[in-house]
C-alpha cells in the first residue's frame, strides 16, 4: 500500500524527465527572444549613431535661421521613421515569438498526451492476480 500511495504522489521518472526536457526547451526559447530583442535593440541604436554623425556632417556652419528650423525639422522627420520602423521590427519579433512559444507548447502538450495514453497505463497498472 505505501509503494501504491508513493506511486500516485511522485511523478514516475520518465513524466519527470519530460517535464524537465519541456521545462529547458522553454527557457532556450525564451532565452533566445532575449537575445534577438536585445539584439534588435543594439541595430537600432547603432543606426541612430550612424544616422547622428550623417546630421553633424551635414550641417551648415552657419545656417540661417530657416536653415537650422528645416534641419531640425528633417532630424525630427528621421527620427520618427526610425521609431517606427524599430516598433514594426519589434512587433513582427514578438509575434514571431509567440507563434514559436505556441508551437512548442503545443508539442509539448502532444507528447505529454502521448506519454499518459501509452505510457503511463502501462507504468501505473495494478498487479494481475495470479493464482497461488
Amino acid at each position: 500500500r505505501d509503494q501504491r500511495h508513493r506511486l500516485q504522489q511522485e511523478p514516475h521518472p520518465l513524466l519527470q524527465a519530460l517535464e524537465q526536457v519541456h521545462r529547458e526547451e522553454r527557457e532556450e526559447l525564451r532565452a533566445s527572444h532575449r537575445g534577438a530583442l536585445r539584439d534588435l535593440g543594439a541595430r537600432h541604436d547603432q543606426l541612430w549613431e550612424v544616422q547622428r554623425e550623417l546630421f553633424r556632417a551635414t550641417r551648415p556652419h552657419r545656417p540661417s535661421e530657416y536653415q537650422q528650423q528645416r534641419q531640425i525639422e528633417r532630424e525630427e522627420d528621421v527620427e520618427a521613421d526610425l521609431g517606427r520602423q524599430h516598433r514594426a521590427e519589434e512587433l513582427t519579433l514578438q509575434h514571431s515569438h509567440t507563434q514559436q512559444l505556441r508551437d512548442l507548447s503545443q508539442r509539448q502538450q502532444q507528447e505529454r498526451s502521448h506519454y499518459y495514453t501509452v505510457q503511463a497505463p502501462v507504468q501505473h497498472a495494478a498487479p494481475r492476480w495470479q493464482p497461488s
